[in-house]
């Protein structure tokens, strides 16, 4: 997977990520991918149900 291009700024303002309480592992995965040069906001919503610690 090679989420490091460039992307086209013109057509995006942000970069919303969404995951569920087991999500934690795929954003350790996604988010060291991303380049330095990475301009956009990156977003992240977790859903956490009320008994996790």
């Amino acid at each position: 997977m090679n989420i490091s291009r460039k992307p086209n700024t013109d057509q995006y303002e942000a970069v919303v990520i969404g995951v569920s309480a087991g999500g934690i592992s795929a954003l350790g995965k996604i988010l060291p991918q991303l380049d330095k040069a990475f301009s956009l906001p990156v977003l992240i919503v977790q859903h956490i149900g009320q008994q996790a610690d």
